[in-house]
């Protein structure tokens, strides 16, 4: 179970999953707040008016923590670490707060006073009917992102073997290189000409060019760059806001934007991966996978002329 748990979940920014989710607590909470009222001389359109409000209280509250939470503890609800296990303890925490909050609600409305057994039955309630379809759902969800991603990542794959990569090799086969060879396939150093990405760096100026470099991470307001330089993987870290950096790759065509912090070079890419939250991306010698994040990859299925 603790592998299930484990595994990158892609819910964390679903839209979808959200408002299904909202609506489905919405329903659920309408339901057992309606069954724990007590008989009375109220109409049924009174009994149903309060639930229903308790409902839509329910997702006000699911919203509210939507927004507060992720601001608060940034770390653990980032969405690149997000896992099946943490949309459970969300969910879990969720209908926790809905249920305090109904409880008082009921209070408030005049249908029963505050009592410690009625708390915990109506928590109890929530829980058995609500966190069984959510885990599945959430699991469902899940394993339909990965096969998606799967499929896709091999078509990337294909993409590659019929249109070749830069790299000469994986990883570390590229540090066996020798010194009069050409570094990746490029042209020598000094025959060159193309675009170059200027940097500063401990008070010097350094231009890159463009097609050497493998990729850009930019978070922060530093942005790290890892190129190929004689054969070998190199890399500095500058300061330079995400603002500049777009705005520095605005007018070239070679560094494709592919995730919020992530730029890369489409044509050096040797192999994917995928799990239900992105598609990863090998390129030579990088210590990391480059993950495709869901709003950038249009860049990725243009570049590779997929459908």
């Amino acid at each position: 179970m603790l592998p299930l748990f484990r595994q990158p979940s892609a819910l964390r920014e679903s839209l979808s999953y959200q408002l299904g989710f909202s609506l489905f607590l919405g329903l659920l909470v309408t339901i057992v707040v309606h069954s724990q009222m007590p008989d009375s001389p109220v109409s049924a359109y009174r009994e149903w008016a309060d639930a229903v409000i308790c409902g839509l209280t329910a997702i006000l509250v699911f919203s509210g923590q939507l927004s507060i939470l992720p601001f608060l503890f940034g770390s653990w609800f980032n969405p690149d670490r997000w896992t099946i296990g943490r949309d459970l303890l969300f969910s879990s925490w969720v209908f926790f707060v809905v249920g305090v909050v109904n409880s008082l609600m009921l209070v408030y409305l005049g249908w029963m006073q505050f009592q410690w057994s009625g708390f915990f039955w109506q928590q109890f309630l929530q829980l058995a009917w609500g966190l069984p379809p959510i885990s599945l759902m959430v699991v469902w969800r899940n394993q339909k992102y990965a096969a998606l991603n799967m499929a896709w990542s091999k078509q990337i794959e294909q993409k590659i073997e019929e249109q070749g990569s830069l790299a000469l090799g994986p990883g570390p086969e590229l540090l066996r290189l020798q010194a009069a060879q050409t570094p990746l396939g490029l042209p020598a150093a000094e025959k060159r000409e193309g675009a170059k990405l200027l940097v500063f760096h401990q008070g010097a100026a350094k231009g890159i060019f463009l097609e050497d470099i493998l990729a850009l991470y930019s978070q922060k307001g530093e942005l790290e760059i890892y190129w190929a330089e004689a054969g070998q993987l190199a890399y500095i870290k500058v300061q330079m806001r995400l603002k500049e950096t777009q705005e520095a790759l605005a007018q070239q065509t070679i560094l494709h934007r592919v995730h919020r912090f992530y730029w890369a070079n489409l044509a050096r890419v040797t192999s994917t991966e995928s799990n239900a939250r992105h598609i990863l991306l090998f390129l030579p010698q990088l210590p990391q996978t480059i993950p495709v994040s869901k709003s950038y990859r249009k860049a990725v299925q243009d570049y590779f002329e997929m459908d």
